[in-house]
């Protein structure tokens, strides 16, 4: 404690009449952690108004401090460090100004976390780290037992950031751990509170056959949904058509059943819970119908100040033999045909692989930096990838790159992710796609899965597609891995009908059966929307060009 400074201040100011006999004083250590609390220890006259507060060296309170009541005359304070370090003072003040002052020391951690004291069950919780990584280091999500729920790997060879990872649906005590191989460096704890109210709403009204939007509120967990059900639902009731969800949107597009009658829309969560639900009617089409294509302008491209990237599988999965060619062949081959017909020359491209470095690498690499697309100059980059045994599958990580890889790309980011695997380096690829999102929500991610046998996986993939604005595109051979990239590069429109939203699609891949009458095709062009106007006739066929 700092005697004499705490003497010398109440002297003064008892001789200056503003202070009776009792002294205030401050027992802190000497060093502490940034952004983290240090214990204080405070005495004094306990007035209404007396606080405590943080300052630079000088004794000058620094701005946005929140300032801790020191009006009971006794006892402690848990005082949060500024963000950066250095030297600084605790003042202890009241009403006739500064009773006494105590310096501390602001360090920098070895390891550090720092999160929120509580969150919401089923969100999405960022985490801001600190701590040298030279390589396989996670943030993790730990139960009280130790057993861990979520992680996502660090960068390697920085010494601070921020992750997000994603928090459970019971509410309880937990701990969020920096934690590289067995060895836990710091460990925050983290009260998960019960999570708000689950709404749900559906148009009371829609046409068979036709899409329609339901709005939703929620936890947003991984992998919730909404699905279309007969009414009454019950447990075993069989999902006509569903859809994941992306929190950003806060409205989800499901297909109408064909057949008339009263349905439920429900809020289900992973386990399948339902959270909430609503009933709507399906009314056949009072009129002829027509029907309606939209497909896309020739030679279409990005703009100038919008880019694609590819991300390309070459782990080690992507040996297996597939009708006497391996898959990483078959891969390359598909997305060399891909470059060469539908991405234009000239146009901002970038290739980023993974699992192609050495063995058990979690390694990611940006083979093709973004650049103006030139195929007689990539092409040969592409043909080098070779896939090596026993790599892993980095998803996350790869992703977390491309914010990098993009920097000052203004434009839309369209990011093409092509694997035939799960994440296997323990990196968390929901949480990577929400920060890339957070960050740059003219962002598309679209994910090609090839061959991939478990539902699971698939429905993951689904569901990180969603999050990213995209769509999820499932290839079992060399053709509809074709198609997958193409519909990858598509553009995604919406139909509309006045306000009510009747197909959505990509552009050269759907054609619709409509009510004759005039509609609007809404999509996104350089991160604006765009409508157009277009009429079907009873039994006539209408074509529109996008963008």
């Amino acid at each position: 404690m700092n005697v004499i400074n705490t003497f010398s201040t109440a002297v003064a100011l008892l001789f200056a009449g503003h202070l009776s006999a009792q002294e205030a004083s401050l027992e802190a250590p000497e060093m502490g952690i940034v952004d983290e609390t240090v214990k204080v220890l405070y005495s004094g006259p306990g007035n209404e108004g007396d606080e405590m507060t943080i300052g630079d060296a000088r004794g000058i309170e620094l701005r946005g401090t929140n300032p801790a009541d020191l009006s009971d005359g006794k006892g402690s304070v848990n005082l949060l460090m500024p963000s950066l370090p250095g030297l600084y003072t605790i003042i202890y003040r009241g009403e006739a100004g500064v009773l006494t002052t105590e310096n501390i020391q602001v360090t920098n951690p070895e390891f550090g976390v720092r999160v929120a004291d509580s969150a919401t069950a089923s969100g999405s919780l960022p985490v801001f780290w600190s701590g040298v990584n030279q390589g396989g280091a996670v943030i993790a999500l730990r139960n009280t037992d130790g057993s861990v729920l979520d992680s996502a790997a660090l960068p390697a060879n920085q010494t601070s950031g921020s992750v997000r990872i994603q928090l459970p649906i019971e509410a309880g005590p937990y701990e969020v751990s920096y934690i590289i191989g067995d060895n836990i460096k710091a460990t925050r704890a983290i009260q998960v509170t019960a999570a708000e109210e689950t709404n749900l709403f559906a148009p009371p009204q829609v046409m068979a056959n036709t899409k329609f939007q339901a709005v939703f509120s929620g936890p947003f967990n991984d992998r919730d949904r909404i699905v279309v059900v007969k009414a009454p639902a019950s447990a075993d009731s069989e999902i006509m058509s569903y859809a994941y969800l992306n929190p950003y949107r806060g409205t989800a597009v499901l297909n109408a059943p064909e057949s008339q009658g009263l349905y439920e829309i429900q809020y289900r969560n992973r386990s399948n819970e339902v959270l909430a639900s609503d009933t709507f009617e399906v009314l056949a089409a009072d009129r002829e119908t027509g029907t309606l294509s939209v497909v896309a302008l020739e030679n279409y491209q990005l703009k100038d100040d919008s880019a694609m990237e590819v991300i390309l599988d070459a782990s080690g999965s992507m040996l297996q033999d597939q009708e006497g060619e391996d898959r990483i062949d078959i891969a390359k081959d598909t997305l060399l045909k891909f470059m060469q017909t539908s991405v234009p020359e000239g146009m901002t491209f970038s290739l980023r692989a993974f699992g192609h470095i050495e063995e058990g690498s979690c390694e990611s690499e940006l083979l093709i930096p973004s650049a103006p697309f030139d195929y007689a100059g990539m092409a040969p980059i592409v043909k080098e990838v070779e896939a090596i045994n026993l790599a892993k599958t980095p998803l996350a990580k790869s992703i977390e790159m491309v914010s990098s890889d993009l920097k000052g790309t203004e434009g839309e980011r369209v990011v093409v992710l092509l694997t035939d695997g799960e994440e296997t380096c323990d990196g968390s690829p929901a949480a990577a796609i929400r920060s890339l999102v957070d960050s740059y929500p003219n962002t598309r991610v679209n994910i090609v899965g090839y061959n991939i046998g478990d539902e699971e996986v698939s429905a993951d993939f689904e569901s990180w597609a969603t999050l990213g604005n995209g769509r999820y595109f499932r290839a079992s051979e060399a053709e509809s891995l074709t198609v997958a990239l193409r519909k990858a590069a598509a553009i995604p429109f919406s139909v509309y009908q006045g306000t009510r939203l009747v197909a959505s699609g990509l552009s050269g891949d759907s054609s619709f059966e409509l009510p004759a009458g005039t509609y609007e095709i809404a999509f996104f062009n350089n991160g604006k929307e765009v409508r157009k106007a277009v009429v079907v006739a009873g039994s006539k066929e209408a074509a529109i060009t996008i963008p």
